[in-house]
């Protein structure tokens, strides 16, 4: 082990000696009085290999910083057998490079810098552009809490711009902007008030959402063309049709329940409110199972002192069950887009000034008002006239503009609701919660539209077990099969 191994290119050295120098092992010595310890052949010649690699690596290094400054670096592709051959020549001239002495280096450093500062600047390569989702996610790393105390940290000179902003993860446009209007609200003093209350309303809310989500079981989600999507995934994520599979999903997302809150509230003027499920209502934290959505407050402000304010109107609640009962009143429904519709009756947010109906956000307003700026709006490919833009709009899209109905699977797209049923019993019957008529054959992806269905044929031939919507088609179809019988 540590006595001297011949060596052809360099001094002889032990094998122990140069385990320690290659591989940095803290191996002893030997003692005297200690046994013999040999080594293979095969070992020494690939211990002797690998040091001689180590040595070149180091030597390399040192060249390379020796003139790394000294003349421009060219990159340049090279075939794998040139590489071989350019391996063997730098190996022949490393010892030449290295007798470079430091005035020579010297020289050439102060030659070089008086060359770049001539030089114009290269353009600064900006990094690939992310999806849009990935993209958002980035500047959604920041709550209100953080923009405040951002701010405060600011003006009162007790970090700079630079330190808040790395501090509490603040893109620096965003803090530079609320600075400036702070700034502009403190000196001016004739800055309305509704643009220092709707500040303090939408960090209210955020506030009381996350004392909701904290002592309730509610779950918030999101909804698209009346398909339910999880708050946190937003509608970039997974669809689910079943509210249960809703349900499972968001215990997912249980460690960022209230941390991410601020992320998926923004922006603001396009979520102005949040839609809970709120299934089994229960109470955190005494274990109280809450019967309906006003007693909630109630009890949290009688048995535990916490109150609400913005929460009255800014959270709406939902009870994702069949059958589709509104959580206030108590009326049923056939599906959750006529129960979101009737939402709006309970809550005065916004009143139409022509008609006086009322509704629970901004953008449901200005959908409706639509309603009240009858015109002649002409298709541009028949020229048919219609009242309004919207009925317009729709007769586009079924008419004129194709495949427009996408399967909610895959992407897949097709001209007709009735192709669309088809794929999905093809093609995702395992899938997917489709059920098909035993009578006529016709699929429906909803059970309360298949249970409708099934309700209207309530007359059944006894001969066939055929069922019919009318009377007159039993009647119609008792002559035919009367004939087959015979």
């Amino acid at each position: 082990m540590w006595e001297e191994i011949p060596n052809n290119d360099q001094a002889n050295d032990s094998f122990g000696n140069m385990l320690i120098e290659c591989f940095s092992l803290p191996w002893l010595s030997k003692n005297e009085g200690d046994q013999l310890e040999y080594i293979c052949s095969t070992c020494v010649d690939r211990l002797q290999s690998a040091l001689h690699f180590k040595r070149e690596i180091i030597a390399s290094e040192q060249v390379l910083k020796g003139f790394l400054f000294q003349s421009d670096i060219q990159i340049e592709v090279i075939t794998e057998e040139d590489s071989i051959v350019a391996k063997n020549d730098y190996i022949e001239n490393l010892d030449i490079k290295t007798e470079v002495s430091e005035g020579e280096i010297s020289a050439l450093d102060k030659e070089n810098s008086d060359k770049t500062d001539l030089e114009p600047t290269q353009k600064r390569k900006w990094p690939k552009k992310r999806r849009g989702a990935d993209r958002l996610r980035v500047y959604k790393k920041y709550t209100q809490l953080d923009l405040r105390e951002a701010i405060v940290s600011v003006r009162s000179e007790k970090m700079t711009f630079k330190e808040a902003c790395n501090e509490y993860n603040i893109p620096r446009n965003t803090l530079k902007s609320n600075l400036s209007k702070a700034d502009i609200i403190s000196e001016d003093q004739n800055v309305s008030c509704d643009d220092k209350s709707n500040k303090e309303r939408n960090f209210r809310i955020i506030e009381e959402i996350k004392m909701i989500l904290k002592y309730t079981n509610a779950i918030p989600f999101k909804t698209k063309t009346a398909k339910y999507y999880c708050a946190y995934c937003s509608t970039s994520g997974p669809m689910f049709q079943d509210a249960d599979e809703l349900r499972i999903h968001t215990k997912v997302h249980e460690k960022e329940r209230l941390q991410e809150v601020d992320h998926f509230m923004r922006p603001y003027w396009l979520n102005e409110i949040l839609k809970l499920d709120v299934l089994n209502l229960t109470c955190t934290i005494c274990n109280t199972k809450l019967q309906d959505w006003n007693q909630m407050f109630h009890h949290f402000d009688s048995e535990h002192g916490i109150e609400f304010d913005e929460a009255y109107t800014k959270v709406v609640p939902y009870n994702l069950s069949e059958p589709m009962q509104c959580v206030l009143c108590h009326d049923d429904f056939p599906n959750f887009h006529n129960l979101d519709g009737h939402m709006n009756a309970h809550y005065n947010n916004y009143i139409c000034p022509t008609c006086g109906d009322t509704f629970v956000a901004k953008c449901r307003l200005e959908k409706h008002l639509q309603v009240h700026h009858q015109g002649e709006f002409q298709c541009e490919e028949c020229k048919k006239v219609f009242t309004l833009d919207k009925y317009r709009a729709k007769h586009y899209k079924l008419v004129h503009k194709r495949n427009t109905i996408r399967c909610i699977l895959c992407p897949k797209v097709f001209n007709t609701v009735s192709e669309q049923n088809a794929h999905l019993v093809e093609q995702h019957k395992d899938n997917s919660n489709i059920y098909i008529c035993e009578y006529c054959g016709r699929s429906y992806t909803h059970k309360k539209n298949f249970i409708k269905h099934l309700s209207r044929k309530k007359y059944k031939c006894e001969d066939c077990d055929k069922r019919f919507i009318s009377f007159k088609s039993l009647k119609t179809h008792k002559v035919i099969c009367d004939r087959n019988t015979c």
